[in-house]
């Protein structure tokens, strides 16, 4: 069964608030917004607050779901699709999806697409006897087979994989905004107050 080609990357910072046309990723529209303090819509030409529209959808969104917020913060979602086999290892290497060799990576889903009739195979994330916390920009992975009561064992499953990540830049204050997403991701929170506020003042 060959891969399936599709990916799919959403990057925006919120929506106009007068037409709701999506407004650039945050790290795309931030410069115009602090040097003129407003950002105008491409659509409709209305000029609004970034940070205050960007608040407003976040208040919005279920806290259980952070990656959704993270995104409104500036971060990016990669998602597509690898076929896993059982019992094989299988290194995907994220700068083939257009994930930058540099990118901080903040959270990875896994989603097995089961078919009728077909036990699916789960990926697992492969790592040494030290895991790291951090994730690389390879996707180590194993295939494990499930059963199914008729005593069927998957053999291979397409997975839908999905990747937050964080553009990075040599400004100054986005290197600290990386740092506090980083935190937010982990639930850390108080560990996202220094780098956010450095941010701010950079």
């Amino acid at each position: 069964m060959p891969d399936l080609p599709d990916i799919d990357t959403l990057s925006f910072a919120a929506t106009c608030p007068k037409c709701h046309y999506v407004y650039p990723p945050i790290w795309e529209a931030a410069p115009a917004y602090f040097s003129q303090g407003f950002v105008e819509c491409t659509e409709c030409k209305a000029k609004s607050d970034l940070w205050q529209t960007a608040l407003e959808r976040m208040k919005g969104m279920p806290t259980f779901v952070p990656q959704w917020i993270l995104m409104q913060l500036g971060a990016t979602e990669t998602s597509f699709t690898r076929t896993i086999t059982a019992n094989s290892y299988q290194a995907i290497a994220l700068d083939t999806v257009g994930v930058p060799t540099d990118a901080t990576v903040l959270h990875i889903s896994y989603s097995p697409q089961g078919r009728a009739g077909e036990a699916p195979v789960f990926p697992v994330h492969w790592h040494g006897n030290s895991p790291q916390r951090k994730f690389g920009n390879v996707l180590p992975l194993i295939g494990q087979p499930a059963k199914m009561g008729d005593g069927t064992v998957g053999k291979e499953c397409p997975v839908r994989i999905s990747v937050l990540w964080v553009h990075q830049d040599k400004e100054d204050g986005w290197a600290y905004i990386v740092d506090a997403l980083d935190a937010l991701a982990l639930q850390d929170n108080a560990r996202v107050i220094v780098p956010a506020q450095s941010a701010v003042e950079g």
